[in-house]
């Protein structure tokens, strides 16, 4: 591994003198012309989620939606390696539906990927399912868990359905949740028709978290038309949710006559108060609805997450909308001048696909349709797609975009579905990153970064806190790396914070950007005795293997200690015995 020792500063500085070199795609289309089609066509108002459901190191392809009730499909295709795929027999418990999500996930931590799948057949009737995978000694066979009940929703128009739900683990308790969004189709609750509900996985079964039971108070913006996504924004360890759409009560703006009623879009941040709740951020948005989305992106490579909003804004007559919004490393947002960025409807995939250690994103829609290339220092270079870059005949919205490493040598590509205005027709297909850029010229090549090192565990009051150093990449300067927790249990089962191969550290699944950890430190608040482990991630989702503690057991102090960890100034430290250490092991003064 080569080390980075430049620093943060000099790097920003690199960057910002330095122009970015985009990526040349070779494409190869799923649907239609000569091609061989592996999937259907006029694939809208649908999700393409990849996910290694037969632990084979493949990425896997499960694909829901289409245009309207005459036009719904619903699909499972096995990456027989190198990027070629074919279809899997489903069981008749798989409903083709419209307006349609799906994503991977591992509910039950038996280290196989389930599948949730949300949709509507007809525009009213609401469904959401969750199908498990049966394992190894059934052949990855699915079967619908009745055990499961969860509200239906879906995405409210053929431009919304990408980004509806959101797999996390929000309590640090060992066993993933999920949150979901969009429309309920009547009152889901008794009281809303649009959603936003966060949902406890109960070693296994979901579980509505009723915040006005719990607390008196909805936290949560009921809201459909846009999308939700999970990240730590302020390094502590707990998830947070960001979320757009439609919100019958949110304030409403002048409409050019003076009379109040412009406009409902909006935009929330709700932080994790590390004990089971959430806090909405006071902070103000642009409030990008029908199709709008907030992702959380390092767009500087401090090792803080700042935020991207794109949509378009329902407030401004429906003016395309692209925001930036800097982490100060406090908690706080500025928002961002001269950014670089052009926004519209959108579905977004993310990672580093020029292999220069800065974070990109592709992102289709209308009416761009372009991939914004990260420099390093909170600005970015759009790239339409052209036929210089290979990505021309996959102009498309209403579809899905996934950033991918489908033949796995460590380089993205790109899948991207949907109409093509440009092209007139419809267009589903893969672009397998070359490795060069679009003048010929080799990228650079990209290895896994190397495994954490001095991990250690204390068991305290507060549940087991795991520190450890941080890795080194060729690629990813080391601040900009993320990391990813897996516990194992003592009866064999494991809960990772994203799904990776125990053995490998491949990831398990992909497509916009696993909430992996952007910190040093994690508390895991799972009950029972556990071995944990860590992997690093780079800028292009390449995991390490794992790493654990480097004795066994022997370095966990299972004595009730007083600890807890705290961030202050946007610096995390865990107090021990009323003695205070950064997350490197550093004492410090209280």
């Amino acid at each position: 591994m080569k080390k980075f020792l430049l620093s943060a500063a000099a790097i920003m500085m690199a960057a910002s003198m330095m122009a970015i070199n985009p990526a040349k795609f070779e494409l190869k289309m799923m649907t239609g012309g000569e091609q061989t089609s592996v999937l259907p066509n006029e694939m809208a108002g649908c999700a393409m989620v990849f996910g290694d459901y037969d632990n084979d190191g493949d990425l896997d392809l499960f694909y829901v939606g289409g245009q309207n009730a005459d036009r719904m499909y619903v699909g499972l295709l096995k990456n027989t390696g190198n990027g070629e795929f074919e279809a899997v027999e489903l069981p008749d418990d798989f409903v083709a539906l419209q307006q349609a999500s799906a994503a991977w996930m591992d509910y039950n931590n038996d280290g196989n990927l389930d599948l949730i799948v949300v949709g509507t057949p007809d525009g009213t009737t609401t469904y959401t399912y969750v199908m498990k995978n049966l394992g190894a000694d059934e052949g990855y066979a699915f079967e619908e868990d009745l055990d499961n009940y969860l509200p239906g929703v879906y995405g409210e128009g053929n431009d919304n359905v990408q980004h509806i739900i959101a797999p996390v683990d929000f309590d640090n308790d060992g066993w993933t949740d999920l949150v979901l969004n969009g429309n309920a189709g009547g009152k889901w609750d008794g009281e809303h028709g649009r959603m936003t509900a966060l949902f406890k996985n109960v070693e296994g079964v979901f579980q509505f978290v009723d915040d006005k039971a719990t607390i008196g108070a909805e936290v949560f913006a009921q809201v459909n038309g846009g999308g939700v996504t999970v990240a730590d924004l302020n390094n502590d360890g707990y998830m947070d949710i960001l979320v757009t759409g439609y919100d019958d009560n949110a304030d409403k703006l002048p409409d050019g006559e003076g009379n109040i009623g412009k406009g409902n879009g909006a935009s929330y941040v709700y932080m994790n108060n590390g004990n089971g709740g959430y806090s909405k951020l006071d902070m103000t948005f642009a409030a990008a609805e029908n199709q709008g989305l907030l992702v959380a992106i390092d767009a500087n490579n401090d090792g803080w997450l700042d935020i991207v909003e794109m949509g378009r804004d329902l407030n401004n007559g429906w003016a395309n909308s692209a925001n930036l919004y800097m982490n100060d490393g406090t908690g706080k947002f500025a928002q961002a001048e001269n950014h670089g960025l052009v926004g519209g409807q959108t579905v977004i995939g993310m990672g580093d696909m020029n292999n220069d250690g800065f974070m990109d994103f592709a992102h289709t829609g209308w009416p761009t349709v372009s991939i914004a290339y990260g420099k390093g220092d909170g600005t970015f270079d759009e790239v339409s797609f052209n036929v210089a870059t290979g990505l021309d005949q996959l102009s498309a919205r209403g579809g899905a975009t996934s950033v991918v490493d489908l033949n796995g040598d460590n380089t993205l590509d790109i899948h991207v579905s949907g109409w093509s205005d440009a092209n007139g027709r419809w267009s589903d297909g893969i672009a397998f990153n070359t490795a060069k850029d679009t003048l010929g010229a080799d990228l650079p090549a990209n290895a896994a970064p190397s495994a954490p090192k001095n991990v250690t565990v204390v068991k305290g009051n507060d549940g087991y806190t795991i520190t450890w150093e941080a890795a080194e990449d060729d690629n990813t300067p080391a601040a900009a790396l993320r990391y990813n927790i897996m516990a194992k249990a003592a009866d064999g089962t494991a809960w990772m914070l994203v799904p990776a191969d125990p053995e490998t550290g491949k990831q398990k699944v992909a497509g916009l950007a696993p909430a992996y950890l952007n910190t040093l430190s994690y508390t895991f608040k799972g009950e029972g005795e556990y071995t944990f482990f860590v992997q690093a991630i780079d800028g292009a989702n390449v995991g390490s293997t794992f790493a654990t503690v480097g004795t066994g057991v022997d370095n966990i102090n299972a004595i009730e200690l007083k600890v807890r960890k705290v961030v202050e100034n946007g610096q995390v430290y865990i107090i021990k015995n009323n003695e205070k250490f950064t997350v490197l092991g550093q004492k410090v003064e209280l």
